[in-house]
This record gives structure tokens, sequence and C-alpha cells, in this order.
């Protein structure tokens, strides 16, 4: 998936600095995960978010998008972080 979606979400709200801060952020992302692996599965689940929350911010509902895009943040946020070590181990 490409990072357009994020970036035209940001252009409606209008804060350029915000653009410019996703713009920034999403070419970080594809550099660090360039050549990661996503099966089908994960990247309809993903298109499938994305869709919650289109329909959320085109039915002006800021409460539901906030929720769908705090959804969307968590779990990409579970699948990209590093795990922390096991501290029992050292």
């Amino acid at each position: 998936m490409t990072s357009d979606i994020h970036v035209k979400i940001v252009q409606i709200s209008g804060n350029s600095l915000n653009k410019l801060m996703i713009v920034a952020i999403m070419e970080m992302m594809s550099i660090l995960y360039a050549g990661a692996y996503q099966s089908f599965e994960f990247i309809k689940e993903n298109h499938e978010r994305h869709k919650k929350i289109i329909t959320a911010l085109r039915s002006r509902n800021p409460e539901l998008a906030a929720k769908r895009m705090s959804e969307d943040i968590s779990l990409t946020l579970d699948l990209t972080i590093l795990p922390k070590p096991d501290t029992n181990t050292i």
C-alpha cells in the first residue's frame, strides 16, 4: 500500500505542517520496511481498515474517524515495533 491515503487525509485537514510530517514519516517507513513481506490477508485487512476510516470521514463523524484511526495506528504499531528484550534472560 502506498502512502497516498495518509497524505490525502492530511491534505483535507488543511494543516501543511502535518502534511510535511506525514510525508517524511512515510518516506522513512518505506526505507525501513523496503522489501518487507506483506501477506494477502494483511493487505486485505489493511485496505478494509482504511475504507472504514474514509467512511467515517465522509460521514463527518470525528469521534468514529478518530476511533478508526486509533485502531489502525495501534495495529500498525503492534506489527512494526521491534519486540522488547526479555529482561529475564539478561
